[in-house]
């Protein structure tokens, strides 16, 4: 084992100031200011990372009292998802990402798709307004959550297929932390998840549902 150790408030702040330049932004002086203070709180590599994430999303006229970072590893993963959950929908993000971190060795994104279209709390949530000609999960959400969600993710292979998994033990407890640690929540996601593998529904047998 190799221990990552803080990088100090000089080297993190240089790193992300050359990320900005590959990416052709900018900071204003206010808001350089708020990141050398949080930076000066906690430097590790994967805070400095999470950092210049966020700061991507500021724009010039953002003004200083909305340009907070929070000064923990923990606490910005949490607001990283925060802005997923907005954007996305909670109950649809929620869900998805309880099953990633549930699952023993990750998900394919057929599986994911497979067990969120069994899933009746998010197709109610996302289907509340219209009656779709097939109960399944709009194709499109899943890419759109992945492709916000690609540098904390990474591919492996599991039982002969490549599945999708936190690539970051900070990631996976935080999503533990965040997503099940309700005991009810919890025992729902993993019931999901044998319904799914033990092949409860399917091969004709369709999933029972109750229309809103």
């Amino acid at each position: 084992f190799l221990e990552i150790e803080q990088l100090g408030t000089s080297l993190s702040l240089s790193l992300i100031q050359e990320w900005l330049t590959n990416s052709n932004r900018n900071l204003t002086a206010d808001q350089l200011s708020v990141v050398n203070k949080s930076l000066a709180s906690c430097s590790l590599p994967l805070y400095a990372k999470l950092v210049f994430e966020e700061i991507c999303r500021w724009s010039s006229y953002t003004t200083v009292d909305t340009t907070t970072l929070e000064p923990t590893v923990n606490g910005i993963i949490n607001k990283l998802l925060d802005n997923i959950e907005k954007y996305n929908g909670k109950i649809f993000v929620k869900h998805t990402l309880s099953y990633l971190t549930a699952s023993k060795n990750g998900l394919s994104d057929v599986e994911l798709e497979d067990v969120l279209s069994l899933d009746d709390d998010v197709l109610n949530d996302v289907f509340q307004h219209w009656l779709p000609p097939v109960r399944r999960i709009p194709p499109l959400l899943i890419p759109r959550l992945h492709d916000q969600l690609s540098s904390y993710l990474m591919e492996r292979e599991a039982n002969g297929i490549i599945v999708y998994y936190w690539y970051h033990r900070q990631f996976i407890f935080v999503a533990k932390r965040r997503y099940l640690n309700d005991l009810g929540h919890k025992l729902y996601i993993h019931s999901s998840l044998a319904h799914y593998f033990q092949g409860t529904w399917g091969g004709g047998k369709e999933k029972p549902f109750k229309c809103t």
